[in-house]
């Protein structure tokens, strides 16, 4: 897919890798001398001054932050109208082709389209909105979970394995 600009391309790519970076960040878990430190999602740390002396601390620090980030834009995700969420669904965590999306639901194919631009614009504005500390986790977990540099695939533009 050709993005038109940066924004959209970032919407791509947190859109592709949404769910895949959800249970990687809840299942990382630093260890101190082999004891887990227990899961902070329900007792939330306070922000320390300056940088944490302790490297277990600073890794907690920056895994609450980035379910922070992706819990903002799941919050989109789950706002959105259902048949906008099932395009969701289908296009990005099943992996269908927007032909397989239309004949799935019965609709057109350019219906699927706006239903995509939809969700697109949805994540832009939630980024533009966004706190800056809140972008920039994104940008970091990005850069960590995907090294590659192969984030969004060209979806719609690849064939299809055979053996579907």
């Amino acid at each position: 897919m050709s993005c038109r600009d940066p924004m959209e391309e970032r919407a791509e790519i947190i859109l592709c890798n949404l769910h895949f970076w959800w249970a990687e960040v809840r299942l990382m878990e630093p260890r101190v001398v082999g004891l887990p430190v227990r899961d902070l999602l329900d007792n939330r740390p306070r922000p320390v001054d300056g940088p944490p002396g302790n490297p277990v601390e600073a890794f907690v620090l920056q895994r609450f932050r980035w379910l922070r980030s992706l819990a903002i834009i799941r919050g989109v995700l789950r706002r959105l109208p259902p048949h906008v969420r099932r395009v969701y669904r289908l296009y990005y965590r099943e992996d269908l082709t927007r032909d397989e999306i239309s004949g799935a639901m019965s609709c057109h194919v350019s219906t699927v389209d706006k239903r995509l631009a939809i969700i697109r614009g949805r994540v832009i504005g939630c980024l533009r909105r966004m706190r800056r500390e809140d972008r920039t986790s994104l940008c970091q977990l990005a850069k960590r979970l995907c090294p590659t540099g192969r984030e969004a695939p060209e979806k719609g533009l690849r064939e299809k394995p055979a053996s579907r």
